[in-house]
């Protein structure tokens, strides 16, 4: 098994390289700003009109709010009923809709959630998340953007061209409109 790496320790194992690369996640985000970005809070916010069922049974009995866990458990249960001859293929599809429907419901809420703009975030909050990336020693990072409503083709395309744009981490406050991790 692969041991993980704390943070400290993948700065010094990394320093003899010089090339260090970071995957920021919802745990950064829930850093940032804990009462906007924990799974209770996304739950609250999101919304399940696209599940076939209530998601609120669901949620609770797992135990937990968090979404990648549900997501998971209707997808192994889609894949274990394949397992059954007599299982019907109308409910595979629909935990596997349902599994897809939750994904979107997170991006959904997650975009809601991150600031529009750049004026939205403290200063604080922003000398932080600077501070954390600058042990980084990158130039540039890629940011995470808002995801674009699936059956908008153009939107999609949009998207992904700005993917590939790079955030600039000069000390200076980007003036710009920006989504994700706007305020780096």
């Amino acid at each position: 098994m692969t041991a993980i790496l704390d943070f400290p320790e993948a700065l010094e194992r990394s320093a003899p390289s010089g090339k260090r690369h970071l995957l920021l996640g919802n745990g950064f985000s829930i850093a940032c700003r804990p009462d906007s970005f924990r799974y209770g809070e996304l739950f609250n916010e999101a919304v399940f009109s696209a599940l076939s069922i209530d998601a609120g049974p669901l949620f609770e009995l797992l135990g937990s709010a968090d979404f990648e866990q549900a997501i998971e458990a209707l997808r192994i249960s889609a894949e274990v009923l394949e397992l059954y001859e007599e299982a019907g293929g109308d409910l595979i599809e629909r935990l596997s809709t349902d599994a897809d429907a939750l994904k979107e419901a997170l991006a959904e809420v997650l975009a809601r959630k991150h600031p529009d703009n750049v004026g939205e975030i403290e200063d604080e909050e922003y000398a932080s998340a600077r501070r954390f990336l600058a042990k980084l020693r990158r130039q540039h990072l890629y940011r995470q953007l808002r995801p674009a409503p699936l059956l908008d083709s153009d939107a999609n395309a949009r998207a992904e061209a700005r993917e590939r744009r790079r955030v600039s981490l000069r000390p200076r406050r980007p003036r710009h409109r920006v989504g994700g991790l706007g305020w780096l």
